[in-house]
């Protein structure tokens, strides 16, 4: 998924653009948000209705950019079962992780595929046995982000994926966040940090070997053929429907409303949501195309 990063600095784009880049692993949005709050870093990568949620708790930090516009998140089904699409799976059990944002939103996406929530059973396990336990055949379903996880299911056990966004279901997925402060008082900064970022994602989609190889040169732990297909995923969920004439980054207004509407009616999201400026800027990221 942030194989652009890994490009950028190893071919020196970052470092063209005046940003002297330390990519530090994450441990999950919670933690890259509170980091990023906190002044611990300047920049991170969360799920945006994990910033829109933080930041409707009082948060200080705002959505600068989108990364992945399009919703990643999919149920994974055996290859070989009949399930074909989200519908299928009325009365069906599913392998989730507790207090994670895939239950939270899970009600949402099934209202928006025909299904009552409470015919779907949930299979609630810790989040590191959720795809063995799946493909040990607990559960009938389990649930992932197909960009990143992909390669880790059909590892475990050959499956199709059923995309939420084929229901209808619509949320930015992953927003590069900084905090209000630097917005602020550096937006210098966070210009550049942004030129770096998308010219190394562009790149990227145009030479996705280099940003592999450049991946496993910085990351050599990593394996190449799941970095590659996590790459090759990616790049499908950089745009939405509503971002697509737009240059990359740039973060469609509608999703957006679409998106903290759906956070206010199933996933607590507190506060007015009538004022977008708090949860995302367009101010570093123009399009000419958008109405």
């Amino acid at each position: 998924m942030y194989a652009p990063f890994f490009y950028g600095y190893d071919a020196g784009v970052f470092a063209k653009n005046g940003i002297d880049l330390d990519i530090v692993n994450g441990n999950g949005s919670l933690t890259t948000i509170a980091d990023v709050d906190a002044g611990n870093v300047k920049f991170g990568m969360s799920g945006c209705a994990a910033a829109a949620l933080a930041i409707s708790k009082g948060r200080k930090i705002v959505s600068v950019a989108s990364y992945m516009a399009k919703y990643s998140w999919a149920f994974y089904v055996p290859e070989d079962s009949a399930f074909k699409n989200i519908g299928d799976l009325r009365g069906k059990s599913v392998v989730v992780a507790p207090n994670s944002s895939e239950i939270l939103l899970l009600p949402a996406v099934l209202k928006y595929a025909g299904v009552n929530p409470e015919d779907m059973k949930r299979v609630a396990v810790d989040p590191a046995q959720k795809i063995a336990t799946y493909a040990r055949g607990v559960g009938d379903s389990t649930i992932t982000t197909m960009a990143y996880g992909d390669p880790l299911v059909q590892q475990a056990k050959p499956s199709r994926a059923l995309l939420w966004s084929d229901a209808g279901f619509v949320m930015p997925d992953y927003c590069v966040i900084a905090s209000t402060e630097t917005v602020a008082k550096d937006p210098e900064l966070v210009a550049s940090f942004l030129k770096a970022t998308f010219e190394s994602v562009a790149a990227s989609e145009k030479n996705s070997s280099a940003a592999v190889d450049a991946s496993l040169k910085l990351r050599p732990l990593i394996q190449r053929a799941p970095t590659e297909k996590q790459w090759e995923l990616t790049m499908g969920f950089l745009r939405s429907n509503n971002t697509k004439a737009c240059p990359l980054g740039w973060q469609s207004p509608k999703d957006w409303d679409i998106g903290l509407k759906t956070l206010k009616e199933y996933a607590g999201l507190e506060g007015d949501i009538s004022n977008p400026d708090l949860f995302y800027t367009n101010k570093f990221i123009k399009c000419s195309a958008s109405k």
